[in-house]
């Protein structure tokens, strides 16, 4: 079943290597061919199916002595269909690469956003500390340029703000849970 071929057809090839992909022959020569008297294995291995899909393999054999005639060994195993979970962890690997991928960009825009929301704060301290200087000499005009520049610097922010609630309203539009 696992192969598409009948158990005649397998018969006659006397063992499983020609349907093993050709990437995966030294894993199977080293697992199952070259087993000497009393050794085990386990392996996973792909194999082409008769219809011509790869299909994923854990199986296991073990080398026994013939009691009757010690020269003569057998080979006994078996294997079990993985390739459902071999496609979950292609599928789950790639995810995993997109979520990564993501985190990346999200932290660089992190990055940006903070960088750009802290422009405007570093003028707003600068010139807070300004008019307390002018406010100490007296000097009106001084101060009320000061004021303006604030004033601008927080507008500013209050832009950056809700420029951010905006891309955040639109990516939850684009990317409904």
């Amino acid at each position: 079943t696992i192969t598409g071929y009948t158990q005649g057809e397998i018969h006659i090839l006397t063992c499983w290597r020609p349907l093993v992909i050709e990437e995966d022959l030294p894993v199977f020569d080293q697992n199952v061919v070259g087993l000497l008297p009393g050794e085990s294995s386990r392996s996973e291995i792909r194999i082409r199916h008769r219809d011509g899909r790869i299909v994923w393999l854990a199986s296991f054999a073990e080398c026994v002595t013939d009691p009757e005639d010690p020269t003569f060994h057998r080979l006994y195993g078996g294997c079990r269909d993985i390739s459902a979970r071999k496609e979950a962890d292609r599928r789950q690997n790639a995810l995993v690469r997109e979520l990564e991928q993501k985190n990346a960009e999200l932290e660089r825009f992190t990055y940006t956003v903070s960088h750009d929301l802290r422009s405007p704060l570093i003028t707003i301290r600068g010139f807070a500390e300004l008019i307390d200087e002018d406010a100490e000499k007296g000097d009106l005009p001084r101060l009320h340029d000061d004021l303006k520049r604030i004033i601008s610097a927080a507008d500013r922010m209050q832009d950056l703000l809700n420029d951010l609630l905006e891309l955040s309203r639109i990516g939850r539009l684009v990317n409904p849970s």
